[in-house]
Parts: structure tokens; sequence; C-alpha cells
């Protein structure tokens, strides 16, 4: 008898990840047909077998990570309103979120922190009055080297799981 072929994992698949995709953004549903799905993406070929079993295991563990999420998140909110964060390790005010950031990053997209020096544009807004100017030089270069990084770290990353 001739050995059977070694059928991929489904685990582990792009097949698996675009239909959890699907799944987490609405696309598929409990109540489509599991044959419409299966023919809606070629990837899903080498699974024809236990596609049905796939879709039902995938759906019932996205609605239990739905769940957890929910509460999580939930959690997280009503310990953020008891406990709001007020400074950083160095005493300073909480940079992330602040209303600091927010403008930080239109001055950004509007250019200028190429027509201002960092001293200049902290003397703009009072909101960058709470951070010295060394603080607030460093979150100009954070945020200048976080959009340059960031596509690249998520190619990378594309590119490392094969996707």
């Amino acid at each position: 008898m001739p050995p059977k072929k070694k059928q991929p994992a489904w685990r582990g698949s792009y097949a698996r990840h675009l239909l959890q995709t699907d799944i987490v953004g609405g696309i598929v549903t409990e109540d489509d047909d599991p044959e419409d799905v299966y023919a809606s993406r070629p990837e899903y070929a080498p699974w024809k077998d236990n596609f049905t079993k796939y879709l039902k295991s995938l759906l019932a563990i996205v609605e239990r990570e739905k769940k957890y999420a929910d509460i999580a998140s939930s959690a997280l909110e009503n310990d953020r309103r008891l406990h709001p964060p007020k400074n950083d390790p160095r005493g300073y005010p909480v940079f992330q979120g602040s209303e600091a950031e927010k403008r930080l990053k239109e001055d950004i997209d509007n250019g200028l922190h190429e027509q201002y020096k960092p001293i200049e544009l902290r003397q703009l807004r009072a909101e960058y009055q709470a951070w010295p100017l060394e603080v607030f030089r460093n979150h100009i270069h954070q945020e200048l080297r976080a959009r340059i990084e960031r596509p690249y770290w998520r190619q990378y990353k594309k590119e490392k799981k094969g996707w």
C-alpha cells in the first residue's frame, strides 16, 4: 500500500488565518452555508474534507475570544476609571493618550517639526509645557521614528509568517 500524502497543518495555515479574519470582520457568520464559505476562497481547497468541522470550531473559538475580550476591555475601562495613570516613572504626566500627544501628531502631519526647532515647537502650545524640553524632544523623535519603523516591522512580520 502506498504511503498517504501528508496533509498540511490547518492550525498554522494561511487559509485558517483568512477564515478567522473573515469571521472577526463579520464577512462569515454562523448563518452562512459552509459550502458557500468553502467556495469563496481557493485557499480553502486542501481542507475540503474537514472544512465544515474547521469552520464550526473556528466560529466557536472566535465567539469565545470575543467574550473574553469584552470582559477584559470592561475590566480595564473600570480600572482606568478608578485609577487613572497620572505620572510616568520619571514623574512627568503620562504622554500616551494625552491631548499633547494628539496635538503633536497633528503638528507633525502639518510639517511644523520641519519648520520649527523643538524648543520653538514646544512654545507653540500650552499642552506641551508639562514636559521639559529634552523629554518633549524625545517624544518628537519617537513619533518620527515610529512612522518610519511601523510599516517596516509590519511587512517583516508578514513575510516571516509567509502571508
